[in-house]
């Protein structure tokens, strides 16, 4: 085969403008696709353009992460607006005059994105999904107008439309040389893949506002009572000493209820405790009991063991006489803390506090009188000893992460299957490695370069079908989280190891297209006859 270093220009296509056509398509799908959230507040312009291009450098080497946060972010916003309108719904079923605030996808992307900030004393923060969906729960949603979010939005039509136009040129050129049997390079195939990437980039996030600088501030009377028990059931509102949210052992009773006082019948006592539905204690159980767990007999249910006198040193203040009248006060049977009594407390709640919580909590549990299926969304429950506990999520969050680890999706809790964003990421990194695989055939400058590009390719796409077949056979298997202890250090190495192998067959794959065309078939800078493709006009 004829082959040739350099082809200059302007004889049919030459190399330089090869390379400057799929950079210049790579770059322009990256950039204009990406849709961040709204930045940390007091981020600089300089913060923000590194940020970006920090989600540039991901999307060129590692498109399917991009993908995979889209993908996070437009489950979300989609169980947002499910849950809003299955609020609405029971109130227009409630009452025939119901003017329950509507939002559309926009304003569910824009709370999803970090959109949404509220002030109180403690400083400002921004609301979460979990937190939007509460307001729409208790009917306190507050009026955000998509003109509001569009005039903050710096969303551009044509901007978007001259990318698709370089793009689709792009995938219009290596088709036609297919047909027309001409080769095509390396840098048209990883470029190619990046075009497709884009595509489903812009559908996912196209009701996502773009370039969000600074969120709205809400100021709305009708959730204000609320947001002292957001603020301290969000991890934000944990003890600053500890790392232990300080309302974890109070017990809350409800509104005309009867408080049945917990006794110890035994010196030790199994109990039962239902974990509440996107509670952050999940992700560290025995932290969040104050003990060892085992699992239950159904979802997020666990089972554990106390013992007589197991109340925190911390927590002994709770038990002044001024404090018993109140309806979230210590339990008297254990402490969630009690693991923690090595450390120094940063304080405790003061009774006025206590009571603006108990508002936000009452409020919360006269909505459930009529709806009580949603109980386990807003409440630990502890059926042995009777007991409700005010369940950890966070309604209240510092910013809204760009991207959400695997283990904390920043998702809706509620309906939501955590597995699905993995399926995404591992169907996505088939894809991706399946499409550089079809470019095994392809001239290649060494017998070696072409191994290495067969064999990074297949890494990709077995990572992708590894990751899809582990969590599909999970979830078969297991039905509840598992209780996590602390990481296996080999297996942590392991994990490293394998992470460190996926960066660098990744940054092959894109090196290597570039430098395969040092050695390229002449036929690559044919050009196709596009007469070939249309009718003739007679």
């Amino acid at each position: 085969m004829e082959t040739t270093n350099w082809q200059s220009e302007p004889d049919g296509r030459g190399t330089f403008s090869l390379i400057s056509s799929c950079i210049i398509t790579l770059v322009f799908c990256v950039w204009s696709a990406l849709h961040l959230n709204v930045p940390p507040p007091n981020t600089s312009s300089k913060r923000r353009a590194l940020e970006k291009t920090y989600w540039v450098i991901y999307g060129i080497f590692a498109p399917e992460l991009v993908v995979a946060t889209a993908a996070s972010q437009y489950i979300a916003a989609r169980w947002l607006l499910r849950e809003i309108e299955k609020d609405n719904e029971y109130k227009k079923q409630k009452t025939a005059e119901s003017e329950s605030e509507i939002w559309a996808m926009t304003q569910c992307f824009n709370a999803v994105m970090g959109g949404l900030t509220v002030t109180i004393p403690q400083g400002r923060f921004t609301l979460s999904a979990e937190g939007a969906r509460l307001l729409s729960f208790i009917d306190a949603l507050p009026t955000v107008t998509a003109s509001q979010i569009q005039d903050k939005s710096k969303a551009d039509g044509l901007a978007k439309s001259v990318v698709c136009i370089q793009a689709a040129w792009m995938m219009a050129q290596v088709i036609t040389r297919l047909i027309s049997g001409l080769p095509v390079s390396l840098l048209e195939i990883n470029t190619c893949g990046h075009v497709i990437c884009a595509l489903f980039l812009y559908l996912l996030w196209w009701n996502k506002p773009l370039d969000l600088q600074d969120p709205l501030i809400l100021e709305d009377s009708a959730f204000e009572e609320m947001l002292p028990f957001m603020f301290t059931s969000s991890q934000i509102g944990a003890d600053s000493k500890t790392g232990i949210s300080k309302v974890r052992c109070l017990r809350y009773v409800g509104p005309a209820e009867v408080d049945q006082p917990q006794e110890l019948r035994q010196d030790s006592t199994l109990i039962y405790s239902e974990i509440s539905i996107g509670s952050t204690g999940l992700g560290n159980l025995s932290e969040f009991l104050g003990r060892k767990a085992s699992f239950g007999g159904k979802d997020r249910t666990y089972l554990f063991k106390v013992c007589e006198g197991e109340i925190s040193s911390q927590c002994l203040s709770y038990f002044a006489d001024e404090y018993q009248c109140l309806r979230l006060r210590h339990g008297e049977v254990y402490c969630r803390q009690f693991m923690a009594t090595q450390q120094v407390s940063g304080g405790h709640f003061s009774t006025e506090y206590l009571s603006l919580i108990i508002k936000g909590a009452d409020r919360i549990w006269t909505e459930l009188a009529a709806r009580p299926s949603y109980a386990r969304y807003y409440f630990t429950a502890s059926p042995t000893i009777k007991s409700y506990y005010i369940g950890e999520t966070d309604y209240l969050i510092k910013s809204a992460p760009n991207f959400p680890s695997l283990t904390n999706l920043s998702l809706g809790q509620v309906n939501i299957s955590r597995d699905t964003l993995r399926y995404v990421f591992g169907f996505t990194a088939m894809a991706y490695g399946s499409l550089h695989l079809s470019g095994w055939n392809h001239h290649f400058p060494s017998r070696a370069e072409r191994m290495l590009w067969v064999v990074s390719s297949i890494t990709i796409a077995g990572s992708g079908m590894v990751l899809w077949a582990f969590f599909a056979i999970r979830k078969v298997l297991r039905k509840t989280p598992p209780v996590q202890d602390k990481p296996d250090p080999v297996l942590k190495w392991v994990y490293y190891g394998i992470i460190f192998v996926l960066v660098l067959v990744r940054v092959f794959l894109v090196v290597e297209a570039f430098i395969s065309l040092r050695n390229a078939p002449t036929l690559l800078y044919t050009t196709p006859e596009w007469s070939d493709f249309f009718p003739h006009l007679s």
